[in-house]
């Protein structure tokens, strides 16, 4: 029976819907998120994403309009630097939202391999559309929607919202509620084949745990979060145009949701997990050549805890925070080579006695969490009074250093002093 465990009577529903309407409640604009669910009953590729995600900032801020599906999902699935082709081509950009909205007939038997081969192709096809009205060649610096990476986002975050708002409800702001959404129930028949948005959060969320150590040990993720493409070469979300890639990521992710599934569901044929071959043998033909997809999850392993039957991605991790000298300032970086600052170390006057301070960025401008967020999620409070203060008005860094956009910070009487603090939350490197 397809999806026997994801529709909402089935065995896995309670915990579908409680990581649903958190997701649901943020895209909603509500004031505070409901707790999701403790269980390890995972549903789909998409219910990995779920238990992952974390909200960059609440409420739900500019430019990302409440419960724009659609329009939020083309907004997030084209980084700031890339230039829109579409503008001025309603048309066109029409096209590709009737892709997006356009689900395949459901089978009346196993769903994974319709639901693989018709976003194979949906994604081709946006891609296609974008690289045709950009001029026909991917540029240096790939257009909206011209790689892989930058089609599948939009893709999957939309469908991302339809799952949760089917199975959760959409969250009204005026009743404060989550009410019924009949035009989500297209996705219901492919709960247990949806794939999960591939984007920097995700990608960084799996590098804290033991997922991503092993990834990056075996060399298919590295430590600034990108995917190892099949020519070698490491890239970004953003900049992913490798379907082998996308395919092995969202295979590794639908693998540890389908050890939770009970026997019979979707394209199960025995009641042995781990012997299972569905994930792989419904993937789309002529992807991968012979053994390619069984070399990959024979070196990633089942992600599977022995004694307590629960996915490894449970555990919280601490995550890497890299300080990178400046020429007046220490800045605080969750990779050494990205632009962006989470937060910065500065101090009254270098080698001299006196105060250090930690700052924290309001927020990452690369889309990541800035360092308050990050210290807050392991279970720490940045903002905390006493010991908190805001950032002088002009939104830089206290002491010496530069830079705006800063939140606040607190005070040392040490280099060592901040750096203890901050191994609380964080594990502390230096950028070479």
């Amino acid at each position: 029976m397809p999806c026997c465990h994801a529709g909402l009577a089935g065995p896995f529903a309670n915990q579908f819907t409680s990581d649903a309407q958190r997701f649901s409640a943020y895209v909603g604009g509500a004031a505070s998120l409901p707790t999701g669910a403790l269980g390890s009953e995972l549903i789909s590729a998409l219910h990995v994403d779920l238990k992952l995600w974390q909200p960059a900032r609440m409420p739900i801020g500019r430019p990302y309009r409440i419960n724009d599906a659609f329009g939020n999902a083309w907004k997030a699935a084209r980084p700031q630097r890339s230039r829109d082709p579409f503008k001025g081509h309603p048309a066109d950009r029409a096209f590709i939202e009737s892709l997006v909205l356009t689900l395949p007939p459901p089978p009346a038997g196993c769903v994974l391999s319709v639901f693989d081969q018709w976003i194979q192709d949906t994604i081709k096809a946006i891609r296609g559309r974008s690289l045709n009205l950009a001029g026909g060649a991917a540029p240096a610096q790939p257009y909206a929607l011209s790689t892989i990476g930058m089609a599948q986002k939009i893709l999957n975050l939309f469908l991302k919202y339809q799952a949760c708002w089917h199975v959760g409800g959409k969250w009204d702001q005026k009743t404060g509620q989550f009410v019924n959404h009949p035009e989500s129930a297209r996705v219901a028949p492919f709960l247990c084949a949806l794939h999960s948005p591939i984007d920097s959060r995700l990608l960084n969320a799996l590098l804290g745990s033991p997922i991503g150590q092993e990834l990056v040990d075996l060399g298919l993720i590295n430590n600034q979060g990108y995917l190892q493409q099949a020519n070698g070469v490491f890239t970004s979300w953003s900049n992913l145009d490798c379907l082998k890639t996308y395919f092995w990521f969202q295979l590794m992710l639908r693998k540890i949701a389908m050890r939770t599934w009970p026997p019979g569901c979707a394209c199960q044929l025995a009641a042995n997990h781990s012997n299972n071959s569905a994930a792989a043998s419904n993937l789309p033909p002529g992807i991968f050549e012979p053994g390619e997809v069984w070399d990959w999850l024979g070196r990633l392993g089942d992600f599977w805890s022995d004694d307590k039957k629960e996915p490894k991605l449970a555990v919280k991790k601490k995550r890497i925070v890299y300080i990178k000298k400046q020429q007046d300032f220490w800045s605080l970086k969750w990779c050494c080579g990205d632009w962006a600052n989470a937060g910065a170390i500065s101090f009254d006057q270098e080698g001299v006695p006196g105060s250090y301070y930690v700052n924290s960025k309001i927020r990452h401008a690369g889309g990541d969490r800035a360092l308050w967020e990050e210290i807050e999620l392991m279970g720490g409070n940045f903002r905390l009074v006493p010991g908190f203060h805001n950032a002088p008005a002009h939104g830089g860094v206290a002491g010496i250093g530069g830079g705006t956009g800063y939140l606040g910070y607190r005070v040392f009487t040490s280099q060592n002093a901040a750096i203890a603090y901050l191994s609380q939350w964080l594990t502390v490197k230096y950028c070479k």
